[in-house]
């Protein structure tokens, strides 16, 4: 007898909107882009700053609802399958005179994190120890990552600039170095994780005044598409 193997059920999960864009100012957006800002430098060469944000509402509630409790954890108990990541990931540097590193190398990566069941941030967030985050330490380049791309940037109005590339993620005219994104994966993200996406810049300089950093500025526009999954049961839940 033929077997035939059905296609996933699959959903495009909807976006946190905990970074999105206000449009008065104060109160969080209920847009899917998300801005947030990392520095580099701060003294020597390999300086560096890192950042990190949620992508869904899998442990938030939702944007749109005004009640607040539509959450992916009050549907399925955050239990899915996460099966693709589209969309793009624009990453800009600052441009002032005399300012601060000439040149940072920016690295995203996104990654399914355990969390603090309480405030939805990373168990490794919550340490407070950078070199734990950031995707370009070299003892976080074995972790999981479902996706992950560099760029070199440049402060165009520093005179001192050794690497002159470019300034915006979007000047890289190709899908495999700029802003685009379209990874197919097929993790399993259980009640106890969340997806989010990591960013460090890293200074390969120090120019004028050590103490000055390159503030580089991010913007995302992600969508994720998954399949819900029980968690219920004691399979994966027979131990503290």
């Amino acid at each position: 007898m033929r077997k035939t193997s059905r296609k996933p059920r699959v959903v495009w999960f909807p976006p946190t909107n905990a970074n999105s864009i206000s449009p008065g100012g104060g109160v969080p957006g209920t847009n899917g882009y998300q801005v947030f800002t990392v520095n580099a430098g701060g003294g020597a060469p390999g300086d560096f700053g890192v950042a990190e944000i949620p992508l869904v509402i899998d442990g938030q509630s939702d944007p749109l609802d005004a009640a607040g409790v539509n959450t992916l954890s009050d549907i399925e108990n955050s239990g899915y399958r996460l099966r693709r990541i589209v969309g793009k990931i624009w990453v800009g540097a600052t441009q002032r005179a005399n300012d601060g590193p000439s040149n940072a190398v920016v690295t995203a990566g996104i990654i399914v994190r355990r969390t603090n069941e309480i405030t939805g941030v990373s168990l490794a967030f919550e340490t407070t120890v950078p070199e734990l985050l950031s995707p370009g330490e070299i003892r976080n380049y074995g972790d999981p990552w479902v996706w992950r791309r560099s760029w070199l940037l440049f402060n165009a109005q520093n005179q001192s600039t050794q690497f002159p590339f470019n300034s915006l993620t979007n000047e890289f005219f190709s899908a495999v170095d700029g802003p685009h994104v379209d990874q197919k994966t097929a993790r399993i993200v259980s009640s106890e994780e969340r997806l989010f996406l990591t960013v460090s810049a890293t200074a390969l300089n120090v120019d004028q005044d050590p103490q000055d950093t390159m503030e580089i500025q991010c913007v995302t526009d992600l969508r994720v598409l998954g399949s819900m999954r029980t968690s219920s049961g004691n399979r994966r839940n027979a131990s503290r």
